[in-house]
Formats: C-alpha cells, structure tokens, sequence
C-alpha cells in the first residue's frame, strides 16, 4: 500500500467518526497525548486534520536534546511494517 492510499484509508476513518468521537479527537488534540499523537502520526498526515505544519524560528537554537533526527520516509517505514509494497 502506497503512502497516498494509506492516507485515503484513514481520512475515510475520520470522516466516519461520530461527533463524540471527534469532541474527543479535538479535546485530546489540545493535551499531552494529541503531542504524542501528532508525533506517532508525522508531519505525512497533518493535512487529515487540518493542521498545517508549524515552523520554528530560526533565530532561536534549541539544545541539542530537544532536537530529533527525522525518521526514515513513512514509505520505509509502512514496508519494514509489512504494510507497503
């Protein structure tokens, strides 16, 4: 499965969630675990929520532990999965 029809397969998924179901998604996305949440899922799927990728100053360095190595392409990932092609 491509990254494409992955991302249909779960935007198909969030519009059959209930309004329950989404009061919850949007309250979460406002705590601790929406942050675990957005980082589980990569900057690849923000468009399914409406959110646009936020960039950070340039003129402000972060210490070095606060910085993360960008993972492998969601494509790698999803095969090593299994889940790709």
């Amino acid at each position: 499965m491509e990254l494409e029809q992955y991302i249909n397969v779960v935007r198909g998924r969030y519009n059959e969630l209930t309004d329950e179901e989404l009061t919850l998604l949007e309250d979460a996305s406002e705590s601790p675990m929406g942050d675990v949440i957005r980082k589980l899922f990569g900057p690849e799927m923000s468009s399914l929520f409406g959110e646009e990728e936020q960039e950070q100053p340039i003129s402000q360095p972060q210490p070095m532990a606060n910085q993360m190595q960008s993972p492998p392409p969601m494509g790698d990932q999803m095969q090593g999965a299994g889940l790709g092609t």
